[in-house]
């Protein structure tokens, strides 16, 4: 800014002699005294200092910034005063769209469109700035098409173009607006995230998936385009995109966890689902598991990501011995977690859930201790079994036994009846190893 002022001082400097300086006044483009002057006058509003940059304005007649100023100050009067006196002298389609400005009327911006004869984009831009503020996207749309149809090189009017179609479930009109956006302005994130929001609701997923590999080249950062490139990378098959998707957002959210994401992905390696491209996502098991170390490292009590965990190593049902164990083990995290959470005995769905878990554990438990060569261990897993399942029969004929027949619930009958044959088994198989 100083500098700035000092090119000012020096157009009134009468020291230098004026044939001095038309020796030089070919060697560069200098600009009018007026341009500096606004210049410096812009950056006094930058820095705060709205009054010393009215006065410049002023002083150069440049009305449309003056009432910037008075806006910003908030002497609306003042503004429109000036403005009332500038049009008895000359109405113009600028003047009456500062009007407008002024009064939030859409009778002036009307008027501006008809004095330029449809030519001011302008006022149709303002105009449906006014309409959007409102909420009235019909009419924002139609001040908006009016707009570009003068000038297309509008990137603010195409963005909100775009925003209001879509606040209509315009998606066709929205892909294109954002599309203009994004030809302006190629390196507009949000626009890009937007457009693939388009394609997302026309069942355009490859586009989608593209438009938000651009958003993610344009912001690196942004947290929210990864989690909806994430979830796209899902919808069309890139699996392997997608896991590394999934470690971006932990760099950037360290206890960040979605299960639904990772559920989609147990299940297409275990299925060995094909991908975007034909191959088989079977073969990014490996991956898989180390997203599951580092998720679990961080979310240690989510049951549902342990039980998917198990599911990764097979279920207990590997013909890797060293997967049954590890399987057997988060599923015994699982039961933890769930058995933890506060209240879940209370709901009978939730009750339901942690039987069938703990049966499911029980059978894993069974399957491992077979293949133990030392007995003691075996006695040791198979007892651990048992006691988490008197433990939930118990709490089960407590929670839910009617007192007057002396029956369970009939939502639970057949599930307790299963643990305590399995209580049993657990019991017949332990004695049987211990006498050995």
């Amino acid at each position: 800014m100083t500098q700035t002022q000092t090119l000012v001082d020096h157009f009134e400097d009468k020291g230098t002699p004026v044939l001095d300086r038309l020796k030089i006044f070919y060697c560069c483009p200098v600009p009018p005294h007026w341009a500096i002057q606004r210049q410096l006058a812009s950056l006094l509003i930058d820095l705060g200092c709205t009054s010393s940059a009215l006065q410049v304005f002023e002083s150069l007649e440049m009305w449309e910034d003056v009432v910037i100023c008075y806006e910003r100050t908030g002497q609306h009067g003042k503004a429109e005063d000036i403005l009332r006196r500038e049009l008895e002298k000359k109405e113009t389609p600028t003047l009456y769209c500062l009007l407008g400005d002024v009064l939030r009327d859409h009778q002036y911006y009307d008027k501006a469109w008809e004095l330029s004869r449809h030519r001011s984009a302008r006022s149709q831009r303002s105009k449906g700035l006014l309409h959007l503020r409102n909420k009235e996207f019909q009419q924002c749309i139609d001040c908006f098409e009016r707009s570009v149809m003068v000038n297309t090189m509008q990137l603010g009017v195409w963005f909100s173009l775009g925003c209001a179609y879509m606040a209509l479930e315009g998606y066709e009109g929205a892909a294109k607006a954002f599309q203009r956006c994004v030809g302006l302005e190629p390196d507009n994130a949000e626009a890009w995230n937007n457009l693939s929001t388009a394609y997302i609701r026309l069942k355009q997923k490859t586009k989608a998936f593209r438009t938000l590999q651009e958003a993610i080249k344009c912001n690196y950062e942004h947290w929210q385009i990864w989690e909806n490139y994430i979830v796209t990378c899902t919808d069309v098959g890139e699996f392997a995109e997608a896991i590394k998707a999934y470690h971006r957002i932990m760099d950037m959210k360290d206890k960040y966890k979605d299960v639904e994401i990772l559920k989609i992905l147990v299940r297409a390696v275990v299925e060995g689902l094909e991908n975007s491209r034909g191959g088989q996502a079977s073969a990014l098991k490996g991956k898989l598991q180390e997203l599951f170390g580092r998720v679990t490292s961080k979310t240690t009590s989510d049951g549902e990501i342990w039980r998917q965990y198990a599911k990764l190593y097979g279920d207990g049902k590997s013909e890797k011995l060293e997967d049954n164990e590890k399987a057997l083990q988060f599923l015994a995290k699982a039961h933890r977690c769930e058995t933890q959470a506060n209240g879940w005995e209370k709901n009978i769905d939730s009750f339901k859930v942690v039987m069938k878990g703990a049966i499911e554990l029980a059978h894993v438990s069974i399957s491992c201790s077979k293949s133990k060569s030392n007995p003691q261990e075996a006695v040791q897993m198979l007892s651990s079994a048992r006691l988490n399942l008197r433990s939930l029969s118990s709490k089960a004929k407590q929670m839910y036994m009617d007192v007057a027949t002396g029956e369970i619930h009939s939502d639970l009958a057949d599930d307790v009846r299963t643990l305590e044959n399995l209580v049993i088994e657990l019991q017949e198989m332990t004695s049987q190893l211990r006498n050995q």
